[in-house]
Order: structure tokens, then C-alpha cells, then sequence
């Protein structure tokens, strides 16, 4: 997985921070992310994502905030 531009995590929390998210294959939980990209993408629970953008698959559990998604 590759992650891109500004990463960090607290070490007293316990989820992860990110502006953008790329990879082929992507499983995330207990993340807040502007963008996550990719071709197959899980979106678990905890997750706060403002835009997906997929080619192949895209799935989030319910519990997960979800903007958009875009399948490219």
C-alpha cells in the first residue's frame, strides 16, 4: 500500500490519519482519509473516508462514513 502526502498517527489514538491512500488492494479500518485510491478497495469499520475512488471493487461495512464514491 502506498501512502501519500501527509501520514501521521498519534500513538494515544487509535486511528490512523491521512489525506490520500493509493493501492491495487486496499483494507482499511479505524482510518480518517480525505481520498482513498485504488482498484480494490474495503472500507471497514471506524473508517471515515470523504471520496473513493475504485476501478474494480468497492465495499464498506455500514458502520463506515462514506462521502462519495467514483468507480473509474
Amino acid at each position: 500500500m502506498k501512502v501519500v502526502d501527509k501520514l501521521t498517527r498519534n500513538l494515544f489514538a487509535s486511528k490512523l490519519k491521512a489525506e490520500v491512500i493509493e493501492g491495487d488492494t486496499i483494507y482499511l479500518e479505524n482510518t480518517k482519509a480525505d481520498i482513498v485510491r485504488g482498484n480494490r478497495i474495503v472500507i471497514g469499520q471506524g473508517c471515515e473516508i470523504r471520496l473513493i475512488e475504485f476501478k474494480e471493487h468497492f465495499e464498506a461495512d455500514k458502520s463506515a462514513k462514506i462521502g462519495n464514491s467514483t468507480r473509474l
